[in-house]
């Protein structure tokens, strides 16, 4: 008997080579998303990654979609903070829209910016994440006004902000 499984201790990060190139598209969706044999997966994150520290692969890894094990207590911390945000917002009773979705609701602009969107009752909780080595301007295109952020500079429908590399931004619109 088993309630979910590991997967990704296959999967390695080069010294030098960026979080977005180690995984294309295809392998994410094919092996990471979704419920394979009808249980939820965990992916072996200090495995996977040993060139990597752990909380900089969670943008990544949460932009499919994807359970993450923590292991330390650095990881717990971290993660920690990330599950408070989506369980105030109820991602578990939402809408996720990942970011290879061509049903995204939002749209983000910017060198190695990329976003997954939770929808629900009219709101949505964005992941905003820059999975590059330097800090990125990012723009945030919405089909509702985002007037409601203010610590960021707002135009109509855009958010404009600079994203610090790996850094994981939660936006509510």
């Amino acid at each position: 008997y088993c309630d979910s499984y590991f997967d990704g201790e296959h999967l390695s990060l080069k010294p030098g080579e960026k979080l977005s190139q180690a995984l294309d598209v295809g392998a994410m969706r094919a092996e990471f998303t979704g419920f394979n044999w009808g249980l939820p997966i965990q992916f072996c994150l200090t495995e996977a990654l040993m060139h990597a520290k752990p909380e900089d692969c969670f943008g990544m890894l949460m932009l499919y979609g994807v359970d993450i094990k923590a292991y330390g207590d650095t990881e717990k911390l971290v993660l920690g903070e990330y599950w408070r945000i989506m369980d105030a917002f109820g991602t578990a009773n939402s809408t996720f829209y990942p970011c290879w979705s061509d049903e995204l609701p939002v749209r983000i602009s910017g060198t190695e910016m990329f976003c997954a969107v939770w929808e629900k009752d009219d709101r949505m909780l964005v992941l905003a994440v820059n999975l590059g080595d330097e800090p990125a301007q990012a723009e945030l295109h919405s089909s509702v006004p985002v007037q409601e952020i203010r610590w960021h500079s707002c135009e109509g429908n855009s958010l404009i902000f600079t994203a610090q590399p790996r850094e994981l931004y939660f936006i509510e619109l």
